[in-house]
């Protein structure tokens, strides 16, 4: 059978304008589940495999998809592999600091970057939350690549104590 398992594992962030303060990064796990323990390949023992989504989708919605045969999480747990897809900083329930403030999102003195239009706060965030156009609270980009790999540093040795594995493969997109 299968397990399914969300959780949030304890960080410390790197990101640029959170440096040093305490995080949580979302866990998703689907696992195999067998009667008398676990299973070892006749070729050679599986091991845990860590998905790690793009800049616009969650983990859940990109690998976990919960329609017809759509997961790829559940086909990967079917053929013995322990998978773990997590949520940066800032995705699904991970921690998100100050992306909560709506006054963070794109403004009318910024640029536009493809693929996200300009000026969000006046598209879609006046007059609900924002009564107007406001300045940002932070003043730095909120990821970065340096950030990106310090969590991936975090989630791997977590994933080889959690499962006992000494190597674990990585299935990322976009980033």
């Amino acid at each position: 059978g299968l397990e399914t398992t969300d959780y949030l594992l304890d960080v410390v962030s790197t990101l640029p304008n959170y440096a040093g303060l305490p995080a949580k990064i979302d866990i998703h796990r689907v696992r195999p589940v067998y009667k008398n323990g676990r299973c070892r390949h006749h070729f050679r023992p599986r091991h845990a495999a860590i998905l790690v989504h793009g800049r616009t989708v969650d983990a859940v919605t990109g690998f976990d998809v919960h329609y017809a045969d759509y997961s790829l999480m559940r086909a990967m747990a079917w053929a013995g592999i322990d998978s773990f897809a997590f949520n940066q900083l800032g995705y699904g329930l991970s921690s998100r600091f100050g992306m909560d403030d709506p006054c963070n999102a794109s403004n009318s003195h910024d640029l536009s970057l493809p693929p996200h239009p300009s000026n969000q706060q006046n598209t879609f965030l006046v007059p609900n939350p924002l009564a107007a156009e406001c300045d940002h609270a932070d003043h730095s980009v909120f990821m970065t690549s340096q950030a990106a790999w310090d969590q991936l540093d975090q989630v791997v040795p977590h994933v080889l104590s959690t499962t006992g594995d000494t190597q674990v493969s990585l299935l990322a997109w976009s980033m």
